[in-house]
């Protein structure tokens, strides 16, 4: 096993994780931001909580995800024999 397919069997599933909750749990995290910035007037982020845009992301890093073993273990995205 190469030292990109080891990397693609951590990166992967981190981007597969996160994404997944961003998709779960985007109202969830956009109302605890904006109780955050009422109760205290600060912003947790740039504005970047919004549902639809976590929503967006969350899809973006799933086929991140995706992208990264069909890299690392297929070659289909390009030849890494070179790295």
């Amino acid at each position: 096993m190469t030292g990109i397919q080891v990397a693609a069997l951590f990166f992967s599933p981190a981007f597969a994780i996160f994404g997944v909750c961003f998709i779960v749990f985007h109202q969830h995290i956009s109302d605890m931001a904006r109780l955050f910035r009422k109760e205290r007037g600060a912003y947790v982020g740039a504005q970047t909580q919004s549902p639809g845009l976590m929503i967006v992301v969350g899809l973006f890093m799933l086929m991140v995800s995706v992208a990264i073993v069909l890299y690392a273990f297929t070659g289909i995205l390009g030849d890494h024999s070179q790295i």
